[in-house]
Order: structure tokens, then C-alpha cells, then sequence
């Protein structure tokens, strides 16, 4: 169904579940996050379907990177309806430099879709403007053949919020296992 990262640390930290923040902050410590955008966006592929909405609906995202030790480690970007973003999700709209998975995992009403991830070699649209945003806000290039992404839905009070995190291949490889 979805191709497997070759490296077997680089399969671990894409597919562990639960909180990627809070393993980055025990890996990579001190952990912090830089917002590069929050506001209406244009969907990416797939994002209206994960959500369960038109194709048309507006949606609101939040993206940034996520830091440790002070480098550059994930790009995240997150999306929820115009309406969820004014109903169940919209402490988001607070969170500021705080990550969101204090957020979606501090409350036990919240329920996670498994985690879906996959390849995206680099001529890839959405793997390009990844690549240009990454430069744009770290002056570091994306300097890969593409990047794994994975994404997955939280459900809360019937409102979805899709998170999806993009890892380059280069730096998870030298990442301490997950724990």
C-alpha cells in the first residue's frame, strides 16, 4: 500500500505514533517551533478528502518547522475548515510558537486516523514548495532527492484536523532511534 523508508531509523521516526514534538524535544534538545505562515491557504492534494469536505471549502493552515538544538528537523503543516477553525480546533489559532501536539495530545476527546505516509520524490509540486519554504526560512537547502511525508486526521467533537509532517531523509537518518 505505501512504499517503506529503506534506512530502519528512518522507518521508525516516520511511523511512530503519539507525539513527534515531544520526541524531538527528548532527541534534540532544546525543541522549538517557528511559524512561517497561519491563516487561509490554498489545499494541498488530498487535504479536502482527509477532512471530509468540498473541494472548494476554505481552509485554514498553519505551517512551520519544527527546531532542536537549534537546526532545522520537520516542516509541518496543519489544516481544518473555516468553520472547525472557529469551533472545536480554535485553540489553533492561539497556539503561536507552542506546538500543536500539546494540543491534540493533552486531551482525551481527540481521536487520531492511523498515521498514512509516502515518498514524494523532489519534482513533486507540493515536495518543491516544501523545499522553497524550507530555504526561505532556515536559508538552508532542501538538499535531498525528495522527503517522506506522513499525515493524519484528529477528530474532535466532528471536526477534522489533518496534520502532516515532512521529514528530510538526510537528517532522520542520523537521528537517535525513537523511544
Amino acid at each position: 500500500m505505501r512504499p517503506q523508508p529503506a534506512r530502519a531509523n528512518v522507518a521508525a521516526w516516520v511511523g511512530a505514533t503519539g507525539s513527534l514534538s515531544a520526541r524531538l524535544a527528548r532527541a534534540h534538545p532544546p525543541f522549538s517551533v517557528r511559524v512561517l505562515q497561519q491563516g487561509l491557504a490554498p489545499a494541498w492534494p488530498g487535504e479536502h478528502d482527509s477532512l471530509g469536505l468540498p473541494a472548494q471549502a476554505p481552509l485554514l493552515a498553519r505551517e512551520v518547522i519544527l527546531f532542536g538544538n537549534g537546526a532545522p528537523l520537520v516542516f509541518a503543516r496543519s489544516v481544518t475548515s473555516m468553520q472547525a477553525a472557529h469551533g472545536a480546533w480554535r485553540a489553533i489559532q492561539g497556539l503561536g510558537t507552542r506546538p500543536l501536539a500539546h494540543l491534540l495530545f493533552s486531551r482525551s476527546e481527540i481521536r487520531r486516523t492511523p498515521l498514512e505516509w509516502q515518498w514524494l520524490s523532489i519534482e513533486h509540486p507540493q515536495a518543491r514548495e516544501i523545499a522553497r519554504k524550507w530555504l526561505a526560512a532556515t536559508d538552508r537547502p532542501w538538499l535531498a532527492r525528495g522527503l517522506w511525508m506522513r499525515h493524519s486526521v484528529f477528530h474532535r467533537a466532528g471536526q477534522a484536523l489533518r496534520v502532516a509532517e515532512c521529514f528530510l531523509p538526510r537528517l532522520v537518518a542520523a537521528w537517535p532511534p525513537t523511544r
